[in-house]
């Protein structure tokens, strides 16, 4: 996407854009500085080019532990996504929420995205 793209649904109301950190690398392989770097540039970047900072954080592959969690607080954001499957509830560590994956096959139609979103699917 192009950042007008991104600016235009941002402007919708209708969703928030979060940060996946600026490379893609799995934030748990990077030294503390490197991770830091990843986490900040990437806060940084989308301020300066949406007028807003990314609140969440979805860890590239999931891949997170402590390390990562304590730097992402640090670093500003609110939330923390890992790839790990299921629902969020009262008390979960917001710096690991558990998420459902929505692909394709889910949106084939509107049965298949309800049945997903309850976790029949």
């Amino acid at each position: 996407m192009e950042w007008e793209q991104v600016r235009e649904l941002l402007a919708s109301g209708l969703l928030a854009i979060g940060s996946h950190a600026c490379t893609h690398r799995p934030l748990t392989t990077l030294a503390p500085a490197e991770l830091q770097r990843e986490l900040t540039e990437a806060r940084r970047v989308i301020l300066e080019k949406l007028g807003e900072a990314a609140l969440s954080l979805a860890y590239p592959n999931g891949d997170h532990d402590s390390a990562v969690a304590n730097a992402s607080r640090e670093a500003g954001y609110l939330l923390g996504f890992t790839t790990e499957p299921g629902f969020v509830t009262r008390g979960d560590d917001r710096f690991r929420l558990r998420r459902m994956n929505i692909h394709e096959s889910a949106t084939d139609s509107n049965a298949a995205f309800l049945c997903r979103l309850v976790g029949l699917y």
